[in-house]
């Protein structure tokens, strides 16, 4: 694939895909930064974005808290937030919040998951708009107003339906659902 930039990045970005499908995390991520660059040597700033965007995710799942904030500071200067698109711009709020909820950032997490909310509303984005109702419930779980917090679980709920598409996605989204309901001491509803 020499010579041809974005032909190797559409094969990586599969193969990421598949690492990440096959759960190995660290190869998913490893291959998003190797798309990356291959993105940046062809000077597609948008589409190094995008790769890096996927490996703060994954880094997210891995923990790996410096790489999440070290990829996000790299978007920004790649692109601003004046370069990005509304769905893109709500996913980077997405990640920024997941991120400050885990540091104990929970004032930051909100205002950042609030935003990716209103960001992947007016995108059409309904996963992020999921993912995000359900970190905002995370992040406000001790101190948020009960009424809110239910609000936005019953938000995220009504998604579920829309969301399906493979019966393990199905299954993940459910149990977020129900995993929030339980931390705010909302036992019915359940399954």
């Amino acid at each position: 694939l020499k010579g041809q930039p974005e032909l190797q990045a559409e094969v990586l970005g599969t193969v990421e895909r598949v690492w990440d499908l096959l759960g190995d995390s660290a190869r998913s991520q490893a291959t998003a930064d190797r798309r990356t660059e291959v993105m940046l040597r062809a000077g597609d700033s948008v589409g190094a974005a995008e790769s890096l965007l996927s490996s703060a995710e994954t880094a997210l799942k891995l923990n790996d808290h410096a790489v999440v904030a070290d990829r996000l500071t790299r978007i920004g200067s790649l692109v601003g937030p004046a370069g990005m698109s509304v769905g893109f711009r709500a996913r980077v709020a997405l990640i920024r919040g997941a991120l400050q909820s885990e540091l104990g950032d929970r004032s930051a997490a909100v205002a950042s998951l609030s935003q990716a909310i209103a960001d992947s509303r007016t995108a059409g984005d309904r996963r992020t708009l999921f993912f995000s109702l359900i970190g905002r419930v995370f992040a406000l779980r001790s101190s948020g107003d009960p009424v809110q917090l239910r609000k936005d679980i019953a938000e995220a709920e009504a998604l579920v339906p829309v969301l399906e598409g493979e019966r393990i996605d199905s299954l993940g989204y459910r149990l977020q659902v129900t995993v929030q309901r339980y931390v705010i001491g909302d036992y019915r509803g359940g399954w």
